[in-house]
């Protein structure tokens, strides 16, 4: 019984010893992938919060057709802004879909998260436009 309590012990300490750190979303601890879904996050939740803090003082229609001639047929509805946080939260949860089941691949992993950054910075300056116009 001593002999299989001591195993026991040894076992447990080698464990202790070799277990490793927690893994992060791409098996490995990259700090600027971390903060790069960080700050990706958070600028979705600053595109929200601010269309949701100036919705109600909003026209019911904004210019938000560009491509389209000046005038009435650049109008839309506003409740179309909130696609703009919708798509981000779309691409961002796509883009860690992907990274996710390429883990592998750290490269890619940073170049899917400086995709996701720039994306939510593309629409959170497109909405700030749209807003202030």
């Amino acid at each position: 019984m001593r002999s299989f309590l001591g195993k026991l012990a040894e076992t447990r300490e080698f464990i202790v010893k070799t277990k490793k750190p927690p893994i992060s979303l791409f098996g490995k601890r990259d700090k600027f992938i971390a903060t790069g879904v960080f700050l990706s996050f958070l600028l979705l939740l600053l595109q929200s919060l601010f269309l949701l803090l100036v919705y109600r003082s909003l026209p019911r229609e904004l210019p938000l057709f560009y491509s389209r001639p000046a005038g009435q047929e650049q109008l839309g509805p506003r409740y179309l802004l909130w696609l703009l946080p919708v798509l981000n939260l779309t691409f961002f949860l796509l883009n860690m879909f992907v990274a996710k089941k390429l883990a592998s691949f750290t490269t890619l992993g940073r170049i899917l998260i400086f995709t996701s950054i720039s994306i939510s910075i593309l629409f959170l300056v497109t909405q700030f436009k749209i807003v202030t116009s």
